[in-house]
């Protein structure tokens, strides 16, 4: 999975702790726009296996979480995107805080305080694949006779999912009542 991640994602590093990829770094030539953005996001999002994917241009590092839904590329602003990032960090900034983002990262200070929301495990690809896919699956089997068995089915629709990458259609959990209440996004 790293290696398919690399090479997708235009990877120009990763960050394993104890063995476990936890950041990627991702180098671009130019400023980000909002959709190039949203879709190295999305991208980050849909493989669910690090936490943090660093985006970094000529002028500044953005920051982004696993944790955090992603927004369609073909709609996203400015504003969507601010609103996704853990942090933002001009350049110059750069040495300074990498040395301490690396301590935070290994002992876990860094998904808390301020930035405990941005780092919401209900937010994932596959907590959001799981409650997703029983609907997936009876769009699936309605009025089909299909030849396969339901666990066949479910792995089908799982693919099926993960391909499309279009996070726009996964339902939303209710911050005010998880786990009973399901809005569309």
């Amino acid at each position: 999975m790293l290696l398919r991640a690399w090479e997708e994602m235009h990877l120009s590093g990763v960050l394993t702790l104890n063995g476990i990829p936890t950041v990627y770094l991702r180098d671009d030539a130019k400023p980000v726009r909002p959709e190039a953005a949203a879709a190295a996001q999305l991208q980050f999002w849909n493989q669910g296996v690090a936490t943090i994917l660093l985006l970094r241009d000529p002028q500044h590092v953005r920051v982004y979480s696993s944790m955090m839904r992603p927004t369609s590329p073909a709609t996203a602003t400015d504003l969507d995107m601010e609103q996704r990032l853990v942090e933002k960090l001009d350049l110059a900034a750069l040495a300074s805080w990498a040395e301490r983002f690396y301590t935070q990262i290994g002992n876990g200070h860094y998904y808390a305080g301020s930035r405990e929301a941005k780092f919401d495990p209900a937010e994932t690809v596959d907590i959001c694949s799981t409650i997703w896919l029983p609907s997936v699956m009876n769009s699936f089997t309605a009025g089909w006779t299909l030849g396969m068995p339901m666990r066949s089915l479910g792995g089908y629709s799982s693919r099926v999912i993960y391909a499309t990458g279009e996070s726009s259609s996964y339902p939303t959990i209710s911050r005010a009542n998880r786990g009973n209440t399901f809005m569309n996004s």
